[in-house]
């Protein structure tokens, strides 16, 4: 087991931060993100089909915290 002086680990921890930067630079990590732009208008169908998901995630919640309060047990 190596032990390290706080200089030695405080010089690793700066190396590390350095060459973390320079490859953030190198990807481009540093540079900002594009701009998201939303959909402005859904057709019908896609309105309507999204709504009946809501609704159906909403049925399932209702179902599933039922059969939690009701303490029964399949099988």
């Amino acid at each position: 087991m190596q032990h390290h002086t706080p200089a030695e680990r405080r010089h690793a921890t700066e190396a590390e931060s350095a060459r973390l930067a320079q490859i953030a630079q190198q990807e481009g990590w540093l540079q900002p993100l594009p701009e998201v732009h939303r959909a402005t208008h859904l057709k019908p169908w896609q309105h309507a089909l999204f709504w009946g998901l809501r609704l159906y995630i909403v049925v399932l919640t209702v179902i599933v915290a039922w059969a939690f309060t009701s303490g029964r047990v399949a099988g």
